[in-house]
């Protein structure tokens, strides 16, 4: 089996490109560079907040770039939807994968919003997992997990 890991963020116990192990095959695109958060976590300012939206788009995109050669080989996509621009890969994921291919990794930070979106986008049907802030250790979670068993989560 074939899965691709997006995030934005860092994803623990991962490096970018394909991990493999026996059968199982995940194409993890992560924060390009190598920091646990793309963006600058804090609120001081507007234009700290503005910056952060925009690197957040730009690791989406480019990620992106580079999924979408794989999606016809992928039996699955986890995508984590955060805050600060995140809401681009939503709309990039519904344009290209059926709901019924992809998981959104979501954390609390303005929940209600996202799940709105994802919806709207016709992706009401995607299974959703909750997560903590930031994504990295449950990503981590999914992935070790498949890669040692082959199994995603319900």
């Amino acid at each position: 089996m074939k899965i691709a890991m997006v995030s934005y963020n860092a994803i623990h116990g991962a490096f970018p490109g394909w991990n493999i192990s026996g059968g199982n095959e995940a194409l993890v695109l992560q924060n390009s560079t190598g920091a646990e958060f793309a963006a600058y976590q804090g609120l001081e300012s507007k234009k700290n907040f503005d910056e952060g939206v925009e690197i957040v788009k730009n690791e989406i995109k480019n990620s992106w770039n580079i999924l979408q050669e794989s999606i016809p080989k992928l039996d699955h996509v986890f995508i984590y939807i955060g805050v600060n621009g995140s809401e681009e890969a939503a709309k990039l994921a519904t344009k290209e994968l059926p709901p019924e291919k992809v998981t959104y990794v979501l954390c609390s930070c303005n929940i209600f919003a996202k799940e709105k979106l994802i919806s709207e986008l016709g992706h009401k049907n995607a299974q959703r997992i909750s997560c903590r802030c930031g994504g990295q250790e449950d990503m981590g979670k999914i992935l070790q997990e498949f890669l040692k068993t082959g199994s995603l989560p319900n």
